[in-house]
């Protein structure tokens, strides 16, 4: 656990084809997060689902439940079956889950190949 402020923060990395409790974290545990943080996680279709099937054990033992996840636009595609897309993120977190979605802010990214993309930070709730 870090210092922050006056409180402290604990970070972990979670395999979303595991579950949670009590392969990976006790209940205990679980019970005290506050907020969920993920950075870059989801960048292959074939991860939103477990991903938020993860984050929804977990919220439902959390207090407010709430997900920031910052997402790189990779692939612009909407129908691409291999990379994630913000509409399959938005497909899975609002129209599936019935879940709130929110752009905090995002940041336009050049990348080596001089490529233009934007990085968003969503915040997400049950």
């Amino acid at each position: 656990a870090y210092t922050l402020g006056s409180g402290w923060a604990a970070t972990t990395a979670l395999d979303w084809t595991r579950p949670v409790v009590p392969d990976q974290l006790t209940m205990a545990q679980v019970q005290a997060v506050d907020l969920m943080v993920a950075s870059d996680c989801i960048f292959l279709q074939e991860l939103v689902t477990p991903f938020f099937q993860t984050v929804a054990t977990v919220f439902r033992h959390m207090t407010r439940p709430a997900l920031l996840l910052t997402f790189p636009q990779r692939h612009k595609n909407v129908g691409s079956a291999t990379f994630t897309t913000l509409a399959h993120i938005w497909q899975e977190v609002v129209v599936e889950r019935q879940w709130s979605c929110h752009c905090v802010t995002w940041q336009s990214v050049t990348l080596v190949d001089g490529t233009v993309t934007q990085v968003l930070v969503l915040e997400i709730r049950p």
